[in-house]
């Protein structure tokens, strides 16, 4: 894929966990569990497969409203991960950054989070981006609050998308290009909905525990056939 065809910022919403595991009559948690090897597996072909930014939509400030014993594994896996994996990540020249609200967060894993960030903060080539306890409305109105925070009253000059996007968790990230959602759900569920303006959206029946680097491949070969314009006249004839 020629780098004009290839997306340069992937977005994964990582749907289906908890079904895989009950049609196995099995506890939800051991479908997270099974996600988080799904995405060991296709990690390293996402990486290499030319785009430079992957988001993951691990925990959304929704999620809270399920069962204490599936939040409270689901912070164990998140805390364990980022733990564990951090040789894999570096082993991957991938700089890793944690989007979202510490509210509600414990400090163990918050101070994880930050610890791989900091040991990570180093590269440049590919991005690594783990929404958790995250959500897009949440974030537009922490970010306004900051930037309120830093403008003055008067100057309504700067209340412009460029300045505001600066204060977003993904100040420094390019916006998103293509969305994947596994389990044939079809909706964004609240997910980086300010960077998402433009972005192609590729749904797939396939629960995310049984995301194969094939099912990635269908997705980016959907992109590489759309005629992105983001507002633009279309360039096909006839169109």
């Amino acid at each position: 894929m020629d780098s004009l065809s290839c997306p340069k910022h992937v977005a994964i919403i990582l749907d289906g966990n908890g079904r895989w595991a009950q049609r196995r009559k099995l506890p939800r948690i051991a479908g997270h569990r099974a996600g988080v090897r799904a995405l060991r597996k296709n990690f390293k072909t996402i990486r290499h497969s030319g785009i430079h930014c992957l988001s993951l939509f691990g925990f959304s400030t929704e999620n809270w409203k399920r069962s204490a014993a599936e939040v409270q594994g689901l912070m164990r896996i998140f805390s364990n991960a980022a733990q564990r994996n951090v040789r894999e990540i570096l082993d991957a020249r991938a700089r890793f950054h944690w989007i979202g609200s510490a509210d509600g967060l414990s400090e163990i894993l918050v101070q994880r989070l930050r610890k791989l960030e900091e040991k990570t903060k180093q590269e440049s080539d590919f991005h690594l981006i783990l929404a958790l306890n995250y959500g897009g409305r949440d974030e537009v109105v922490r970010a306004a609050r900051k930037m309120a925070e830093n403008t003055h009253p008067a100057d309504l000059s700067q209340w412009t998308w460029e300045n505001f996007s600066q204060y977003l968790d993904t100040r420094d990230i390019p916006d998103v290009d293509l969305v994947i959602r596994t389990s044939g759900e079809q909706r964004l569920s609240n997910f980086m909905l300010m960077q998402m303006a433009y972005a192609e959206i590729f749904f797939t029946p396939t629960l995310w525990p049984d995301f194969t680097g094939e099912t990635f491949q269908q997705a980016m070969d959907f992109y590489a056939s759309r005629d992105r314009r983001c507002g633009m006249i279309a360039t096909s004839a006839g169109t």
